[in-house]
């Protein structure tokens, strides 16, 4: 049987967190991220002998 995560778990988690433990919770720009790591992943792909797979997600 395979556990699925209640809908709003992960807005219900951030509120909790937020309000009784004093947490700061931010959301970063992803897309600044993943242009940043973009030139790291197609080297590692390549040094793993991986580049068609990583064709395949890529796209």
């Amino acid at each position: 049987m395979e556990w699925k995560r209640p809908r709003n778990y992960d807005v219900n988690l951030v509120k909790m967190l937020e309000t009784e433990h004093g947490v700061k919770v931010t959301h970063p720009d992803k897309a600044a991220f993943i242009e940043k790591v973009a030139p790291m992943q197609v080297e590692l792909a390549k040094e793993l002998d991986l580049t068609d797979e990583y064709e395949l997600l890529k796209n």
